[in-house]
């Protein structure tokens, strides 16, 4: 599941239809991806979050988003959890590319066996191949 206008993605001083048509650009390129890899679902890396929203709260130092001022942009310990913190630009720049590397990749297992055009991987041209036991009677 993807989520639009998330976490810190809010704006103060532009238009949130950008920020939210960077990300769905984002979601569309990790869509692509996810088929590309084939994979069921992909999962940000902890190590990643986590360094994500330490430059967040470092670029939030000292603006008048955490000045002290109480608004409905922080929460009442005054972490602020919706103002981007920067130029809308650079959030774009930011979502253009997905870094495949910055993600766990979870298998299909669904379409694990099914190519690029669709079909089985295991059988030949139209003719399906018959598995020598198929569970009914013996083996031999």
């Amino acid at each position: 599941m993807f989520e639009l206008v998330g976490p810190n993605t809010g704006l103060g001083h532009n238009s949130l239809l950008f920020m939210i048509e960077s990300q769905v650009r984002y979601i569309v390129e990790c869509l692509k991806l996810l088929q590309k890899k084939n994979a069921k679902y992909m999962n940000v890396r902890t190590h990643v979050l986590q360094r994500y929203n330490e430059e967040l709260e470092h670029r939030l130092e000292d603006t008048v988003w955490t000045s002290g001022c109480k608004s409905w942009y922080t929460q009442e310990d005054g972490k602020n959890i919706a103002i981007w913190p920067g130029f809308s630009f650079r959030y774009r720049a930011r979502t253009r590319t997905v870094e495949a590397d910055h993600y766990v990749w979870t298998p299909n297992p669904e379409t694990a066996n099914v190519r690029s055009d669709g079909r089985n991987a295991h059988t030949h041209g139209d003719r399906h191949r018959r598995p020598a036991f198929d569970g009914v009677g013996g083996a031999d």
